[in-house]
């Protein structure tokens, strides 16, 4: 282990996480974890029959007999440390196979609310190869439709029972099977709580979307879910191999909680929010998610798709180990890898080609909902130099622009910017940059004259000097072309260019300049006759050094 370190980081230098920050390399609980008593509580134990024991007995059958024992108040069962297997995903209903269902529902275990263990030994899993679902082939090149209805897990509410579902103090590890499924799902339940979890290849898929983006943690029609101190290793067991395809996958949840998670080596994905509102985290920490820049694996750190209402992340560290990496780490960062998430079979210590983006915000204005605030508390982030090893800007933070004309996505420091980019730069400061953006601005208010402008290789008409901010725009629209790029090559639209007022500075004296997506857009001032002012362009950005000397603990954004 020590040789594979070596290619990330200097060894002379100590690991120490910094201070204030949980780290998986020193705070992750591994040890034994006593098991609860009281009324609420029931063995496994007490199930078994003559001659039984764990490696002969079907963990389904025990937690069927415990639900036919006429409970009469909700129970959690209590495991001791061992391996308890369950045979294939035998359930099916409503669409849905699953090999463990909790819950009041049809085929479920009745009175049951949840699972405790010791910790990683006692471990859960499914019986290698002993699945019904031979159907679902994870050999063919088109899976079926419903193969993401797969769960080990499925712990599902009833609108007449509000009993919290509990899975605490063990390990999920996924088996060899025909074909993919998931790790555990929380369903239509409030309040469920998943704590000390170690998921272990416990999702194999594809693909960063349906039907191959299988979730090792997933939600959907949930509220008030709290994840604590868990662990999601995408790897095979046995073989290091990555195979999970996401980490943590939550839909349609409201009052999301997470603290102290860490989760690695996924295949495509990485941790996504789903139209879900009222998140908040605090060390939530990524590492090497997602191993191509495309190809449905293009992973990142935190994924946030069609949100609304309040996120806030506390001390997030994302390291994407992505496109843009040589293969070193600061020892910050280093000091937060346990040595056993170094490396797997097929990677190593090297770089996947993943999007190299830390954090994405995707929001359509179709949906008519946007978050109300959005806010990153000192984050910490990989930056890297580039393959020719001049310094490389890292894409820190990614928001979609379509959002309404005059909506604001980011303030900072009473600065506005739309359709920002975050970048942590060489030197591992913050820099916000509109995407593409620029701005034009008047030294002081111009009393005659006229000016043109080029964009992308292309001059406009005159446009007058007390033109509003709508015929700067006209004008711009009128010979700037609808689309640059290739087919196939991530084009983007440059059209509709929009124009605002800027805001710290005078109505009109300073417009910015936005083209109609992200991409390299090139801008200046072709002429000018101007009266009474001068004209310049700048592109949109700020540095951290700017403003006071803004660092990386003071990134908060609202729109």
């Amino acid at each position: 282990m020590l040789a594979a370190r070596r290619s990330l980081h200097n060894l002379a230098v100590p690991l120490v996480p910094p201070v204030g920050r949980w780290s998986p390399r020193t705070d992750r609980i591994l040890g034994v974890v006593a098991r609860p008593t009281g009324s609420q509580y029931i063995q496994y134990e007490d199930f078994l029959q003559t001659g039984e024991t764990a490696a002969n007995t079907n963990l389904y059958d025990i937690l069927g007999r415990a639900s036919d024992a006429n409970l009469t108040s909700p129970k959690y069962i209590t495991l001791p440390a061992g391996i308890f297997s369950f045979t294939g995903f035998p359930l099916e209903v409503g669409g849905t196979d699953v090999g463990l269902r909790f819950g009041e529902k049809a085929g479920g275990f009745k009175g049951l609310w949840g699972m405790y263990g010791v910790g990683r030994t006692t471990i859960i899993r499914n019986l290698p190869f002993s699945s019904s679902q031979h159907t679902k082939d994870m050999g063919s090149a088109t899976p079926a439709a419903g193969l993401i209805n797969v769960q080990m897990i499925l712990a599902q509410g009833n609108d007449a029972r509000s009993e919290t579902f509990v899975f605490k103090n063990f390990q999920l590890r996924g088996e060899d099977a025909d074909h993919y499924y998931e790790g555990i799902l929380i369903y239509n339940s409030p309040g469920a709580i998943i704590e000390n979890l170690y998921l272990r290849g416990a999702n194999p898929g594809f693909k960063n979307a349906p039907p191959g983006e299988t979730m090792a943690i997933k939600s959907n029609n949930a509220s008030g879910l709290q994840i604590l101190d868990c662990e999601v290793d995408g790897r095979h067991w046995q073989t290091n191999t990555r195979i999970g395809a996401a980490v943590i996958g939550m839909n349609n949840t409201t009052g999301i909680t997470i603290k102290r998670f860490f989760g690695h080596h996924a295949l495509a994905s990485m941790v996504t929010f789903y139209q879900c509102s009222d998140v908040y985290t605090e060390d939530l920490v990524t590492w090497t998610n997602g191993t191509e820049n495309g190809n449905g694996k293009n992973g990142a750190g935190i994924n946030h798709e069609r949100n609304y209402g309040t996120f806030e992340h506390v001390r997030p560290t994302t390291i994407v180990w992505g496109v843009y990496s040589t293969g070193t780490l600061t020892p910050e960062l280093a000091a937060m890898i346990p040595d056993d998430a170094l490396s797997d079979s097929v990677y190593g210590t090297a770089p996947t080609q993943n999007s190299g983006i830390h954090i994405t915000m995707n929001v359509y204005e179709s949906d008519n909902r946007y978050m109300t605030s959005f806010i990153v508390r000192d984050p910490l982030f990989d930056t890297f130099d580039n393959v020719n090893g001049s310094p490389q800007d890292v894409l820190a933070i990614r928001i979609q622009d379509e959002y309404p004309v005059g909506r604001d996505p980011l303030s900072l420091n009473g600065q506005t910017y739309h359709d920002p980019e975050v970048y942590n730069t060489a030197g591992n400061q913050m820099e916000f940059r509109r995407r593409g953006g620029w701005f034009l601005d008047f030294s002081a208010t111009p009393t005659s004259g006229q000016y043109t402008l080029t964009a992308m290789g292309n001059t406009t008409a005159p446009i007058a000097y007390n033109a509003t901010n709508a015929q700067i725009a006209a004008a711009l629209n009128a010979v700037v072309p609808a689309e640059t790029g290739s087919a196939g090559a991530g084009d983007r639209s440059l059209r509709p260019i929009a124009v605002f007022n800027a805001t710290n500075s005078p109505v009109g004296r300073r417009r910015e300049i936005r083209f109609g997506k992200a991409g390299t857009h090139t801008f200046s001032i072709a002429s000018s006759t101007l009266a009474g002012a001068t004209l310049t362009a700048s592109q949109d950005r700020i540095s951290t050094t700017a403003n006071g000397g803004l660092d990386k603990t003071q990134v908060f954004m609202t729109y």
